[in-house]
């Protein structure tokens, strides 16, 4: 085989490398998360319960409230301290590094198998030339 179908076969199926992959995509998001402070945020929320309140001096001993309710709210972040702009910067630099962590991954991986593939062809050559030799 070629020595591309080696490596990728190797990068294709090492768990180390799908985990750093992984931890890529997911540092990714994360800094997708962080850039989403500067957008405006909608808030649904609904409510629902019964109360049930208990009076001595009533002639119903008890009195019950059902309530229900939502509400929607927008926000726009107009000033933060510059605390999003940090936490940009912060979940970029991770993601820079997730990414670095992928690639020295990925060139062990490759590497190893690589060395794997010429180890076994120079132990087939030496089989072979002994071969010859007896």
């Amino acid at each position: 085989p070629a020595l591309q179908d080696v490596a990728r076969s190797a990068l294709q199926t090492n768990p180390d490398v799908a985990a750093r992959l992984n931890a890529y995509r997911a540092a990714e998001h994360e800094s997708d998360a962080a850039r989403s402070a500067y957008r405006p945020r909608l808030d649904l929320t609904a409510n629902a319960g019964r109360e049930r309140d208990r009076f001595s001096n009533r002639t119903p001993a008890t009195d019950t409230l059902d309530r229900t309710g939502v509400s929607l709210g927008l926000t726009q972040v107009l000033w933060d301290g510059l605390a999003g702009r940090s936490d940009q910067r912060r979940a970029d630099h991770g993601r820079m590094v997730r990414y670095f962590e992928l690639v020295d991954t990925s060139e062990q991986v490759a590497l190893e198998a690589l060395r794997a593939h010429y180890d076994v062809a120079r132990f087939r050559e030496l089989v072979r030339l002994a071969e010859d030799n007896y």
